[in-house]
């Protein structure tokens, strides 16, 4: 009987420590690579990998996943996804979501840690929900006029909100 008890205790002890939430680490909480998505738009040509019956999710992790990915166009029509490398010009195609991958500033990932040590009313165990909030922001909020310099106005925004 007490063997078993020891088990029973042993096992749930082990299966608390699995299954409790780990802190979440400084560079997880902005990405390195992050994407500009538009909607019904197409990027042709300059397509370096094609994946059929994905998702959009899916899509962007493969671009991010490869170095020399720039971009990407998804149909969601078909769930086929083309990474890309020196793509066209942007051109209007319904029911296709494009994503421009752009490095996020060095200034910005240096200010993660101090960032998340800020923000103490947020428990670790939070940190994991959060930061998918954060990343699926650019595919719920599409950005659908690429003017001159737009990824350089956001990326000096970002920097002039952390540092005030």
């Amino acid at each position: 009987m007490r063997a078993g008890l020891a088990y029973l205790f042993i096992g749930m002890s082990l299966s608390t420590a699995f299954l409790m939430p780990k802190p979440i680490a400084a560079e997880t909480l902005v990405p390195e690579t992050r994407f500009l998505i538009r909607q019904d738009t197409d990027l042709p040509g300059g397509d370096i990998a094609s994946i059929f019956d994905t998702t959009l999710d899916a899509c962007q992790r493969a671009c991010a996943s490869n170095t020399a990915c720039e971009a990407f166009t998804f149909n969601q029509r078909n769930g086929s996804c083309f990474a890309k490398a020196n793509a066209g010009a942007p051109v209007g195609f319904a029911n296709a979501i494009s994503g421009y991958r752009f490095a996020t500033d060095p200034e910005i990932l240096a200010r993660a840690e101090a960032l998340r040590a800020d923000l103490s009313f947020v428990q670790d165990w939070e940190m994991p929900q959060i930061t998918l909030q954060a990343k699926a922001m650019a595919n719920a909020f599409p950005v659908n006029d690429l003017g001159s310099g737009l990824i350089d106005h956001i990326q000096k925004m970002t920097i002039a909100a952390i540092t005030m």
